[in-house]
């Protein structure tokens, strides 16, 4: 997962790199190819699950949100490049996820059990609060459908004020792109 957004983090600024994934779609770059197929492997109706055992997802290890954020800020970066349809449906599952995660109105859990039940039972560090903000402002700066932007907005909207509670520099430094996402999209 980590390479795949390594990967599209380069496409995104416009980078050749022509070691990526074999297969899948063809970006608008020459030479590159994006494969979705180890990220729809990870997905079920939940969200994407944590880990994987040499391609078998391990199912018993869960969920987190941190994930669900990263999968959800690849497939808005993808978006850009691609007009792939199963990019909806996995936008809609990852943010579906972060809106059942988003506590209240502000914080986010962070860790899902396979059988849908939270394992953290106070709020999440604040790097997921951070990384769910960058991944929420990524949604608007897509071509997603708008309904999933609305949806991101308000999520947003409701996070906002954790985000002067932050006080880690990891939390900080992984909602600063998606505050700097946000200026640029709605100065």
């Amino acid at each position: 997962m980590r390479r795949f957004v390594y990967l599209l983090r380069r496409r995104h600024r416009g980078l050749r790199d022509n070691r990526l994934m074999g297969g899948g779609a063809r970006s608008s770059q020459p030479g590159i190819r994006i494969s979705l197929d180890h990220l729809e492997l990870l997905t079920d109706s939940v969200g994407i699950l944590q880990h994987a055992f040499f391609g078998i997802p391990r199912r018993y290890t869960g969920y987190t949100t941190d994930d669900n954020a990263r999968a959800l800020i690849a497939v808005c970066w993808y978006s850009t490049v691609s007009r792939d349809e199963n990019l909806k449906r996995l936008s809609s599952t990852y943010l579906s996820f972060l809106h059942h995660a988003q506590q209240g109105t502000v914080w986010f859990h962070n860790l899902m059990a396979y059988h849908r039940i939270w394992m953290d039972t106070r709020r999440a560090d604040e790097d997921t609060l951070g990384r769910a903000f960058w991944a929420l402002a990524e949604v608007g700066a897509s071509p997603l459908p708008e309904s999933q932007e609305a949806a991101a907005k308000t999520m947003l909207d409701d996070a906002m004020p954790a985000l002067g509670q932050l006080s880690s520099s990891r939390g900080i430094a992984l909602a600063l792109p998606g505050l700097t996402v946000c200026n640029r999209t709605h100065p």
